[in-house]
């Protein structure tokens, strides 16, 4: 397998999953962690201005709560918003639960390849959790 040289995936401002802003130093990243800053920033948003803006993304976090078959039937047009992506070769995106009700957890889980090798992310749809056990699973990332 190729893999296609870092800078080859863009270069950024990297933006913090918890504030969805930049350090005082508009610190900049490339490679793997720009795709993953960009695909986690499409499954967080719905719209953004400009041509194409409409249908853009989509924001996993309005799932939370929804029904095992809701999330289901959306898992290939989340799949598709992540291929939105051209540096993303290929992508699968899979719900994930854990514990029996009430306290039962759910999980989006996004595994993807890029020229400059495989990433995954998570993103927790669990209402028991507190926002911020929530934001900070998705920042680790």
């Amino acid at each position: 397998m190729t893999t296609a040289a870092p800078s080859l995936l863009g270069y950024d401002v990297l933006v913090d999953a918890t504030t969805e802003d930049a350090d005082a130093l508009f610190t900049g990243g490339s490679g793997l962690a720009v795709v993953k800053q960009d695909v986690r920033h499409r499954l967080t948003t719905d719209t953004v201005l400009g041509p194409g803006g409409e249908d853009w993304g989509f924001d996993v976090r309005k799932l939370a709560g929804a029904p095992d078959s809701s999330v289901t039937s959306l898992l290939p047009t989340l799949r598709n918003v992540v291929l939105k992506d051209m540096r993303v070769k290929t992508a699968t995106v899979t719900m994930q639960t854990s514990g029996t009700s009430p306290m039962r957890g759910v999980a989006l889980v996004v595994n993807a390849v890029t020229g400059a090798g495989p990433f995954r992310l998570v993103f927790p749809l669990d209402n028991s959790q507190t926002t911020a056990a929530l934001v900070a699973a998705i920042e680790a990332q």
